[in-house]
């Protein structure tokens, strides 16, 4: 049965009124407000018909609250930095056993005089216990959970008055904590460059390259190894038109996974890609457009493939009514076996003020494998953010 203590907790988290709200942060550190710290919570209520990912479908209802709070500092200064944490309470209807309380941090300082040289730094912890597709054919009636860890530099330096260079560093980490012997831990190094040339006052055009080494730990089903990722390309940034904006990259990505042990590696040459863009066909409809083509290390450790893309579309219909429709379509080519991945959603979200947020929203899902039966899932869910 449902934890009492935590649903009367993320019930009486949702925002009702705004009379409860106050016009300034929980607590200023600074006199000028330079430096505040803010009270922030989510809170939601979802309905899933298949927690699992199986073919023999359970359903559940699953209450979430998730307070916590925001530090900020720079204000409009040349330095900003700030840091959110939340612990995220999860309560199952019916399947309390997957109860769960998980962590999570983010962190974030921009650096930017107005001089040719701005950077950004990012950090953070992530705790997640939700469904996998990679693993619905190996882990029964429960959900896998993890620990991901990230980390990344990027420092953008305008060489001359039309060509910047951009370069970084970025981590990823991933442990599996509940399932840890049967799935394959990694972390991924990556290191990109760019360089862009202004072809219009507010668009840039130049030349890519990335390299990712991801250190892959053994497992029962696999051995350890390591794979390495080069990519190298075409890349644009900025506004094409007036109403259209983007960031892509494309070009030619070659993949080299090594196992230990003389298992079996996997070499690989292929088209890669990814873009994003936004499309503002009117004042209050605004399109969207995401996809990629990529190489990555999977659950199992073996190598995926992954290409994908959504369509979104937002219609802001009042200064604080929103609807967002979206739909979606990802490949994953595994070894062996490929998952076909259909998708589409939308959703209804009310702003009344900077203080608090509500929404709704329905997604589906359908995955058409060659690994595992096939199943697909519906969700609703009616979910609140306040920051005070």
């Amino acid at each position: 049965m449902l934890n009492k203590t935590i649903l009367v907790a993320a019930l009486s988290a949702l925002p009702f009124g705004a009379s409860t709200f106050a016009g300034s942060p929980l607590i200023s550190l600074t006199e000028d407000g330079s430096a505040a710290i803010f009270f922030v919570a989510d809170a939601s209520a979802t309905y899933s018909d298949n927690i699992y990912y199986q073919k023999n479908k359970t359903d559940d209802v699953i209450f979430t609250v998730a307070p916590g709070f925001e530090l900020v500092a720079g204000g409009d200064g040349n330095t900003k930095f700030s840091v959110v944490f939340k612990e995220a309470f999860n309560a199952y209807l019916d399947n309390d056993q997957l109860n769960t309380q998980l962590a999570n941090v983010d962190a974030k300082l921009t650096y930017d005089t107005g001089s040719p040289l701005k950077a950004t730094l990012t950090g953070g912890f992530h705790q997640t216990a939700q469904p996998n597709n990679q693993v619905a054919g190996i882990i029964q009636n429960d959900i896998v959970t993890t620990d991901t860890f990230y980390a990344g530099l990027n420092a953008e330096l305008q060489a001359t008055e039309k060509s910047t260079l951009v370069t970084g560093a970025r981590y990823n980490g991933v442990r599996y904590t509940n399932y840890g012997d049967l799935f394959n831990d990694t972390d991924s190094f990556s290191i990109p460059v760019s360089w862009y040339y202004s072809v219009t006052e507010k668009l840039q055009a130049g030349f890519t390259y990335q390299y990712t080494y991801t250190d892959i730990a053994g497992s029962a089903f696999s051995p350890s190894g390591d794979q390495q990722i080069h990519f190298g390309g075409l890349t644009a940034r900025g506004e094409v038109t007036d109403k259209l904006k983007l960031e892509a990259n494309a070009g030619i990505g070659y993949s080299e996974l090594s196992r230990d042990n003389g298992f079996g590696g996997q070499d690989d040459t292929t088209f890669n890609f990814s873009l994003t863009s936004t499309y503002a066909a009117t004042e209050k409809v605004t399109l969207s457009l995401t996809g990629a083509r990529e190489f990555s290390v999977g659950a199992l450790g073996q190598q995926l493939t992954t290409t994908r893309g959504v369509f979104g579309v937002n219609y802001a219909f009042a200064e604080d009514w929103s609807a967002n429709a979206n739909t979606g379509y990802a490949v994953q080519e595994f070894n062996p076996g490929k998952d076909n991945i259909f998708s589409a959603g939308a959703g209804l979200a009310y702003t009344p003020n900077k203080y608090w947020k509500i929404s709704a929203n329905y997604s589906y899902m359908y995955d058409d494998s060659t690994r595992v039966a096939n199943f697909d899932n519906h969700m609703f869910s009616l979910s609140a953010s306040l920051k005070y």
